[in-house]
């Protein structure tokens, strides 16, 4: 399981590589050292998990969580959100993301 996540200012078609970007794995986590981003390895819950913080140059970035829906499920619940992240002065949103979980009972 891997995820890559980059970051170019005013993207024409993203036909150019991110400007800053992260990376994380099972194996660890990488990023394109700009002098204040992050990566490290933390412990949550007894798991380990990968982080990278990238530094959007004194972008100020907001995240806003939308409950989409709850639904019954064969023992639980389905629970679908919508995350968004902004950055302040974009005109566009840096990520939309649809998360879905599911909670048994």
């Amino acid at each position: 399981c891997a995820l890559f996540a980059g970051w170019r200012d005013n993207c024409d078609d993203c036909t150019t590589a991110p400007f800053k970007w992260g990376r994380v794995t099972d194996g660890g986590c990488s990023n394109n050292a700009g002098a204040d981003d992050t990566c490290s390895t933390m412990l949550l819950g007894g798991q380990t998990v990968n982080l990278y913080g990238l530094n959007l140059d004194g972008g100020v970035m907001r995240a806003r969580v939308t409950l989409e829906a709850v639904e019954e499920v064969s023992g639980g619940l389905q629970i679908t959100e919508q995350y968004t992240a902004e950055i302040e002065g974009s005109s566009k949103p840096a990520c939309v993301a649809e998360v879905i979980m599911r909670i048994y009972f």
